[in-house]
């Protein structure tokens, strides 16, 4: 019986029943003991041979050798003799024993094991992403970014990138990835969510180049909002002061008569008209004016007739005297002389 011994496979004492070799070692013929296989592989049940040792999964190289960790970036099924390389764009830890280890790198996405796409425009991957991630609503990012804070606050939002935002307010600007509004330049203004500098245009009553502190209208002149220069009232209208922002802010000038805004029409004789009228006033009783004039005291005696005060009805020159046109008191007639009522 002692010359009965184990056959290849198994192991144990000449003359007695073979036990099988265990998984990862092999037993040739005759052995008293299994042989364990080299560091990193494995080998079935009942192995008989040293090239039945064959790398672990996570590692490679020859039959019957020891093998080497898979690099990163790669994976090794059991067995392997060489790497595999992982599919485009993707990436995986030293010692990956399988495809699905491979995941997208960072800046793509893509179901593990398969070819990763670069992340699209206003999205994010971080590194193992299956789909892209949708930057928050307001912000933006290049194409290939990997994370949130990559995220950029968009063009007339402000806040912290991959965080809170907010509409940029009226009256600022707000350019891309601003942290916090930009007031405009002096009296200059902006609807809420401008995001430049020349959406500041200058305020009602100001004038100046957009996204430039603007300067204050002008007398004689009126600027609506976003004016670049002054316009000038009509002509014979003027303004209260400066700052005037609308044509009906032009008051018709003294010695004229019309709507503010418009050209005015200039006063007639016998009339006088005072700032910002709309129709001539008829001089006072036996009174008269030249052609624009401005106000009541312009309106003279007509001849025959003497005046007072400035700007009152006339009287009837009295008998004894004269009154040429603009007497303010009769004047005697010589000696021996007389004027009827009304002499001029």
């Amino acid at each position: 019986a002692s010359a009965c011994v184990p056959v290849a496979g198994f192991y144990g004492p000449s003359g007695s029943p073979g036990t099988s070799c265990p998984s990862g070692s092999y037993c040739p013929k005759a052995s008293a003991n299994p042989t364990a296989c080299p560091d990193n592989t494995n080998s079935p049940v009942e192995s008989d041979t040293l090239s039945d040792c064959e790398a672990r999964a996570g590692f490679f190289g020859p039959a019957g050798q020891a093998a080497q960790p898979c690099p990163a970036g790669s994976y090794c099924p059991s067995k392997s003799r060489a790497p595999k390389a992982c599919p485009a764009n993707t990436g995986s830890a030293a010692g990956t024993g399988s495809l699905s280890g491979c995941t997208a790198l960072a800046g793509y996405s893509g179901a593990a094991g398969t070819a990763a796409s670069g992340c699209g425009a206003n999205t994010y991957c971080p590194a193992g992403s299956e789909s892209a991630r949708a930057c928050p609503a307001g912000t933006t990012s290049p194409a290939r970014s990997d994370a949130i804070t990559d995220c950029a606050v968009s063009a007339g939002f402000y806040g912290t990138a991959g965080a809170g935002f907010q509409q940029c307010p009226k009256d600022n600007f707000c350019p891309a990835a601003s942290a916090t509004p930009t007031p405009c330049p002096a009296n200059t203004g902006s609807v809420a969510g401008s995001d430049d500098a020349r959406d500041c245009k200058p305020l009602p009553g100001f004038y100046g180049a957009d996204g430039q502190a603007a300067t204050e209208c002008p007398v004689g002149s009126y600027c609506p909002a976003g004016s670049d220069t002054p316009r000038q009232c009509p002509p014979h209208t003027t303004t209260a002061g400066t700052g005037a922002s609308s044509s009906s802010q032009c008051k018709v000038s003294a010695g004229y008569y019309g709507v503010a805004g418009s050209e005015p029409t200039r006063c007639p004789p016998g009339t006088y008209c005072v700032a910002g009228v709309g129709s001539p006033q008829t001089c006072p009783a036996y009174t008269t004016s030249p052609a624009i004039s401005q106000d009541v005291t312009s309106c003279t005696g007509l001849a025959g007739f003497f005046q007072s005060s400035p700007g009152a009805p006339a009287a009837q020159c009295p008998t004894g005297s004269y009154c040429p046109a603009g007497s303010t008191t009769p004047t005697a007639c010589p000696a021996n002389t007389d004027g009827g009522p009304g002499a001029a």
